[in-house]
């Protein structure tokens, strides 16, 4: 089924990031985050393609066999495309900004390919204090959108 996919359908098939390892025919189960973003935001349903990267194995197209409130998990099949090689490293050094301002250059900055964010603390920065785990999740998200195989390093 999923092998005789057009490449045009392949590419408008949702992304997933996960953090486990990718090999063709292995059962992998979502995180918490994704299974609410595949159920409830794009409705998917059992036999529903979708496409998991990891930014090690590269991106593997595959079959949600279980969709349920708590868990949902997704049979990888093939391939799409292997993990290129990492380019020179970009950093990004900025200045916590106010929330709408900062969710904007983080989701930029991924799409740009930066590889590295260094937030730093100016003597004029208003914001003294960053959300970690809202950044990570930013860089997930742009990272899915984007077609990017990796994330980029957040550094305290």
């Amino acid at each position: 089924m999923l092998l005789a996919m057009k490449t045009d359908k392949i590419k408008k098939t949702t992304r997933v990031y996960v953090p486990d390892a990718l090999r063709s025919g292995e059962e992998i189960a979502l995180p918490e985050r994704s299974v609410h973003h595949l159920r409830n935001v794009m409705r998917l349903q059992e036999g529903d393609a979708v496409r998991l990267f990891n930014g090690q194995d590269g991106e593997f197209l595959g079959v949600v066999t279980t969709l349920s409130k708590k868990s949902t998990h997704v049979r990888l099949a093939e391939q799409t495309r292997a993990q290129p090689p990492k380019p020179a490293r970009t950093h990004l050094y900025f200045a916590p900004i106010k929330k709408n301002r900062l969710d904007f250059l983080i989701e930029k900055a991924v799409e740009l390919g930066a590889s590295d964010l260094h937030p730093i603390l100016t003597q004029n920065t208003e914001t003294r204090k960053i959300n970690e785990a809202r950044i990570q999740v930013q860089m997930t998200e742009a990272a899915e959108q984007c077609e990017r195989l990796d994330l980029p390093t957040l550094h305290a």
